[in-house]
């Protein structure tokens, strides 16, 4: 099965409810590539799966390869979602500050946003 399968297999798991199928596609996917998606994918199971700490991890390297990417509005995407995270649950406003800035600072790099 190809990276590309493995992560619409994580979508679909996801889309269903299924938390640990999901995992399961998104980590097959990574161990064919370390792409965005599927760590983006692999980090929102995660956390349905209650392990946040692991699913921020996935999430924030999500972030850094939509950027490396140039897929900026998927990058500020995931960081609006990482200072939510922050602040609603570690009541960390200077982290949730810091992932907003970042969310601001790329969408204002594409301009139809």
């Amino acid at each position: 099965m190809s990276g590309t399968a493995y992560i619409e297999a994580g979508e679909a798991a996801l889309a269903a409810g299924d938390w640990a199928a999901a995992k399961e596609g998104f980590t097959a996917a990574l161990s064919k590539d370390e792409s965005p998606e599927a760590l983006d994918g692999l980090g929102r199971s995660l956390w349905w799966l209650k392990q946040v700490s692991e699913g921020l991890d996935a999430r924030t390297r999500a972030y850094a390869a939509f950027r490396r990417a140039g897929r900026f509005e998927e990058a500020a995407r995931v960081a609006a979602w990482l200072a939510r995270e922050h602040r609603s649950l570690f009541a960390n406003d200077v982290a949730a500050d810091g992932w907003l800035a970042r969310a601001k600072s790329i969408l204002n790099r594409t301009g139809d946003s």
